[in-house]
């Protein structure tokens, strides 16, 4: 999920005087005639180079720090967020099923913005935290598969801003949480068994404020944390103030930390998504040496860093979802100072391991703060913040 606050926070960091470095030009690529005005009603669907864009109706409500996860069989939910950047926490939910258009899902118990969701190996939704109001919540809402109805399914041990969750291969989840008091500097990490709503506190560690990172499964019962930043000072040659954490790994039996010797190479906005082998493509962001970046990663289950191929276009804030077959889809972007203007809003990309190489996507709108998740093998769904548009990738 993309955080809009924290996208301020960075772009405040960079600086306005920053001028983004001219991006390459992409290949000539078919638009739909509706693109320039953003109108999805215009025309259903667009044809893309590698695949096909289908327009889905239904959404009928435009969402600020929504949460938007998926399940197994391809079902999409969009769940809370408030209308308007400041505006009233949402309860309402949306559902996309395979084959059809949005419709109107089951309310939460309780209305929350910037909250975090994930999905089971049982088709449950799990809702996380998030605020309510001014003030963090601690609870968590489960909507279990084939109920009309959430239920509550305890609360977290810590009441604080959530930063990432993870569900993990043997069905638990773990939630990357950081206090939200002035001058404390500790992340968490804590374990819930779903089937027995169950928490565990597995590991904290100082100095480390998780800011924007992201939680993958690696090997061994390991979690990889990566993409975290910090302020640092003197600044950069160009102003902004963005320094990248070092990679971290966690191991859940033991509860300890250990940290990689070197900075990674990007942080804040990026991209980031699983090829289906245990390794992770992770694309844009704030480069470490600063700026916006256009450099691509692969880290293996055992923290190794490999560079790929760059993106045709420095993106902050995309949204990234596996198609399958390692490829991934990276969408859109996320506004700051340095980027008004650029043709990363109304572009995609697609990586393909097996070639090291990006596709054009002809992104047929633009994606301002976008949110992904995955709708099948070869599909993905994508809305934007404050928009009712939707969009269904499917290159079958």
């Amino acid at each position: 999920m993309i955080r809009y606050g924290a996208i301020l926070l960075a772009a405040a960091l960079i600086g306005c005087e920053r001028r983004a470095e001219p991006a390459p030009p992409l290949p000539p690529a078919p638009v739909a005639a509706h693109a320039a005005s953003g109108s999805a009603a215009t025309s259903p669907m667009a044809r893309a180079a590698h695949g096909k864009w289908t327009a889905k109706a239904g959404f009928s409500t435009g969402r600020d720090h929504l949460a938007l996860t998926a399940t197994r069989d391809g079902t999409v939910f969009a769940v809370g967020g408030s209308a308007g950047y400041a505006g009233k926490q949402l309860s309402s939910v949306e559902v996309l099923r395979p084959g059809a258009d949005w419709l109107v899902g089951p309310e939460l118990r309780t209305a929350r913005s910037w909250a975090m969701a994930t999905t089971t190996p049982d088709g449950d939704v799990l809702v996380f935290g998030g605020l309510s109001d001014l003030n963090y919540l601690s609870s968590v809402e489960r909507l279990a598969r084939g109920a009309n109805a959430w239920m509550k399914l305890g609360e977290m041990p810590y009441r604080e801003e959530v930063i990432d969750v993870l569900s993990m291969r043997d069905g638990r989840v773990l939630v990357l949480s950081r206090p939200t008091k002035n001058n404390v500097v500790q992340a968490h990490a804590t374990m819930l068994d779903p089937a027995r709503g169950t928490w565990s506190r597995t590991a904290s560690i100082d100095k480390f404020d998780l800011a924007r990172a992201r939680a993958f499964e690696g090997a061994a019962n390991t979690v990889l944390v990566l993409g975290a930043l910090h302020t640092v000072s003197p600044p950069h040659a160009d102003g902004s103030r963005v320094g990248c954490d070092p990679l971290r790994a966690l191991d859940v039996a033991k509860g300890t930390w250990k940290t990689s010797s070197e900075e990674f190479p990007l942080c804040g906005g990026i991209a980031a998504a699983t090829l289906g082998d245990g390794r992770v493509l992770v694309a844009g962001g704030y480069a470490t040496t600063g700026g916006e970046s256009s450099r691509a990663f692969v880290v293996d289950s055992d923290g190794r860093v490999k560079e790929v191929a760059s993106m045709r276009i420095a993106r902050y804030g995309a949204a990234a979802v596996a198609l399958g077959r390692g490829r991934v889809l990276v969408v859109g972007a996320s506004p700051t100072t340095a980027n008004r203007g650029s043709t990363a809003f109304r572009t995609g990309e697609i990586y393909e391991l097996a070639s090291n190489r990006w596709e054009d996507a002809a992104l047929p709108t633009s994606l301002e703060v976008p949110h992904g998740a995955p709708a099948g093998e070869g599909r993905a769904v994508f809305v934007a913040e404050r928009s009712t548009e939707s969009w269904l990738y499917d290159e079958r």
